[in-house]
């Protein structure tokens, strides 16, 4: 059940990403194409040690670290901070 729910949303962020988004948006085209490749993706795996590891989760980690990157001192100290709020509570 969870990989139709991944599907059904990705293809609505693509949906809406390509008829619903103003066409002058520059990132338009990156909002579009990110959900694609998700998709395309979601069927491949490999294995690390004992572990079976998506490419769709090595993809999304490589972007978030990405974006981490561009932020300034106090926007990481902000996303560290809320991660482990967030992981803290996953945990309790």
């Amino acid at each position: 059940m969870e990989g139709l729910y991944f599907y059904a949303i990705s293809w609505t962020i693509w949906i809406v990403s390509t008829f619903f988004l103003n066409k002058r948006l520059q990132s338009r085209f990156t909002f579009a194409l990110l959900p694609l490749i998700l998709i395309i993706l979601s069927p491949y795996t490999f294995n690390a040690q004992d572990f079976t590891v998506s490419y769709v989760s090595v993809f999304m980690v490589m972007i978030c670290l990405y974006r981490v990157l561009l932020l300034n001192l106090k926007g990481k100290c902000y996303f560290f901070i809320t991660s482990l709020i967030i992981s803290i509570g996953y945990v309790t």
